[in-house]
């Protein structure tokens, strides 16, 4: 079966769109990555939180979670875009609320080694 290409027309397209407006109760809130090169676990963590909050989740999740634990990635040294990606996959993220961001001085902590649900 021969694959079609989708075609979209600038005339397709809002004039306007804000996502403020659209999904008001989604707006997660902007988080500092300070002086550490983890944009690319921001940008991971944001889209997925923007993602659940479109469905109905009230997650905002961890940007320090693959920033600590993805291995493929320089950590606060930076990261590709792809990586982070197969990272939630394959482990997932958790809350910012159990693990909140902290390295914003350069310094990465270790993940615990098991989550719980206490605490």
């Amino acid at each position: 079966m021969e694959k079609k290409k989708s075609t979209l027309e600038l005339n397709d397209l809002p004039t306007n769109f804000d996502a403020r407006i659209q999904w008001p109760a989604c707006i997660h809130p902007i988080q500092d990555q300070g002086n550490c090169g983890s944009c690319w676990a921001f940008a991971l963590a944001g889209v997925l939180s923007d993602r659940a909050w479109i469905k109905g989740k009230d997650l905002l999740l961890a940007p320090q979670d693959p920033t600590s634990w993805d291995k493929t990635d320089a950590g606060w040294g930076g990261g590709y875009v792809t990586n982070p990606w197969y990272y939630a996959i394959n482990t997932g993220l958790v809350t910012d609320k159990w693990f909140p961001y902290v390295s914003g001085n350069g310094a990465v902590p270790p993940c615990p080694n098991k989550w719980t649900t206490t605490g």
